[in-house]
């Protein structure tokens, strides 16, 4: 048997949705609806506000997944996902659903937890990043060049 290392390979038997271009899933600071979801096909756009507008952070296709921060907490969602192809077909896992995936299949949580602490390790490794540059920004001995001269 070979090894399953994608978490597609787990969840063939969850509902599907197929979404249009422009079509809103959910709302940066909109209350989850206790959802996670995964991309079969098609491309979305991951935006937050900022404080002029808003702006595309990311994208997401075949393969990823978002909102599964949904099924172990509810909290105001962190971003909006809006489709950014023609189409995208979503697979859909409530919590009760996770919660029995999670018991037939413990390959999937492992899959699931991996992909999550990558995220996680990432951003970590962007925070410090930032945190490096501010310190550098604020170093009293760099001075701002002018470019205009």
């Amino acid at each position: 048997m070979a090894q399953l290392t994608n978490i597609h390979d787990y969840i063939n038997v969850v509902s599907t949705k197929m979404h249009r271009k422009g079509e809103v899933i959910f709302s940066e600071g909109e209350i989850s609806n206790g959802k996670m979801y995964f991309v079969f096909e098609g491309e979305l756009s991951v935006v937050k506000k900022k404080p002029n507008g808003s702006e595309e952070i990311g994208s997401l296709s075949m393969g990823n997944f978002f909102g599964e921060m949904a099924l172990i907490k509810p909290r105001p969602r962190g971003a909006t996902i809006i489709v950014k192809s023609g189409t995208c077909k979503l697979g859909i896992i409530d919590k009760e659903s996770f919660l029995k995936l999670s018991k037939t299949e413990p390959g999937f949580l492992f899959v699931l937890l991996k992909s999550v602490i990558e995220r996680l390790a990432y951003a970590e490794g962007r925070i410090e990043s930032l945190e490096q540059e501010k310190a550098r920004l604020s170093d009293p001995k760099i001075r701002p060049v002018d470019i205009r001269s």
